[in-house]
């Protein structure tokens, strides 16, 4: 399926953004949700941690993808306003996400290991007395200040990728289905008018024939 003009503007005489907005609809808060269900069940997170990153990182390359061809789309027949402006947020939330997501997993991942590890060795040396001894809170405070800030980024980047798609969908359908009158829509730029020229008039010397006597 070939690239015309060899950029993001259309594949096969379609434009892009419609074909790759609709993954970021699906990825990113498939991620997200994702990502606030292992927040809750700490049980999932070894299973489903690397899966729920990988859907979560084609989410925001697929939002990178849509604020791209986006841009290329205005350039050419305009875009509206209300989607415009949300949709050039959603991908800066969800590249924050990704990244905050991310450090999350890793520095869950390790605390819950050395909790493991350690209560392994009080186990097995019958040193339960230990157990209160151990400064679990200060090493899983890390982990949880990244576990909120991750959960508020879900949350918005869910409701902006809703924003976005749900303005993007009022701009093409909502004026056919309810004969409304489409939403403003930022014109494209267009190249300033020819100066006009002032005519050239050429003098022509006009004869006379005056009459002889």
């Amino acid at each position: 399926m070939p690239v015309e003009s060899g950029s993001l503007d259309t594949i096969a005489g379609l434009p892009v953004h419609p074909l790759v907005v609709h993954a970021a609809l699906v990825l990113l808060p498939a991620g997200a949700i994702a990502l606030l269900v292992l927040l809750v069940v700490p049980r999932w997170r070894e299973r489903y941690g690397s899966l729920t990153l990988l859907v979560l990182a084609a989410g925001a390359g697929a939002s990178l993808a849509a604020r791209w061809s986006g841009e290329a789309l205005t350039e050419a027949v305009g875009l509206p306003q209300d989607h415009a402006r949300w949709g050039t947020m959603v991908p800066v939330v969800a590249v924050a996400l990704l990244l905050v997501a991310l450090a999350w997993w890793v520095v869950s991942r390790n605390t819950d290991r050395s909790a493991r590890s350690e209560r392994s060795k009080l186990s097995e040396r019958s040193e339960r007395s230990e157990l209160s001894e151990r400064p679990t809170g200060s090493r899983r405070l890390p982990a949880a200040v990244l576990g909120a800030l991750t959960a508020v980024l879900a949350v918005g980047a869910t409701g902006l990728t809703v924003l976005a798609g749900h303005s993007g969908a009022e701009a093409v359908w909502a004026h056919r289905t309810r004969g409304a009158a489409p939403p403003p829509v930022t014109p494209p730029p267009t190249a300033p008018p020819p100066t006009p020229t002032e005519p050239t008039t050429s003098t022509v010397p006009t004869i006379s024939a005056t009459p002889t006597g």
